[in-house]
């Protein structure tokens, strides 16, 4: 790991997390800290609920912004997982040609869904599971 690499992570985490909070407290329907809390703690509990702001807040901004949470981070482990994939730390996203040959043969056997198909001489075509000799 390089040096503040870790200082870096925690940093992004917690702008992860700040914006989070944002994205559900602000907007067309303000909520206030304090109010959010409150709200989230009576719904898991079954305490009083505020008919207006429970249902915006549980079933409106929080699901939203989970799911935005969780696209964004599935979206970022697919592009470590590229990079690592095509031992190229500065990939272009939309292209296989920033991957040298062996690389570039795995990134396309992988993102295809088709299973490899070889030509046996004396034979028809036929699928070829790397598992079979």
């Amino acid at each position: 790991m390089a040096k503040g690499a870790g200082n870096r992570t925690a940093v992004l985490g917690a702008a992860v997390v700040l914006l989070f909070f944002v994205s559900v407290l602000l907007g067309s329907y303000t909520v206030t800290v304090p109010d959010f809390f409150t709200i989230v703690f009576n719904h898991v509990t079954g305490g009083a609920r505020t008919p207006g702001a429970s249902f915006i807040v549980m079933e409106n901004k929080l699901p939203r912004a989970v799911i935005g949470t969780m696209t964004g981070t599935a979206f970022g482990l697919a592009g470590a997982l590229f990079q690592t994939m095509l031992r190229n730390p500065w990939p272009a996203p939309t292209s296989s040609a920033s991957a040298p040959g062996p690389a570039r043969r795995r990134w396309l056997r992988l993102s295809s869904s088709a299973p490899p198909v070889r030509w046996f001489p004396g034979r028809r075509w036929r699928v070829h599971w790397p598992w079979q000799a």
